[in-house]
């Protein structure tokens, strides 16, 4: 067996598209493992968050949450 697997190595043509086997990443590994970066938030987004974050408020001896932009139309 040995045989055959060292000569389909040989036989193994590297060039463009083929790195050497050395060269490959192992199965089951990325070779970008952090992957691609988060891009910033925008203003609207950020705005449009907060406005939707909840807010404890008491209505007549109730708690009760209402998001902020609830809060600034009431």
């Amino acid at each position: 067996m040995k045989e055959n697997e060292e000569d389909s190595k040989s036989r193994y043509e590297v060039g463009y598209g083929k790195p050497p086997m050395q060269g490959r990443f192992p199965k089951g590994r990325s070779g970008n493992p952090k992957g691609r970066p988060k891009r910033a938030k925008g203003f609207r987004t950020i705005v449009r968050q907060q406005l939707e974050t909840p807010v404890e408020v008491r209505v007549s001896g109730r708690v009760t949450k209402i998001s902020k932009r609830e809060l600034m139309i009431s």
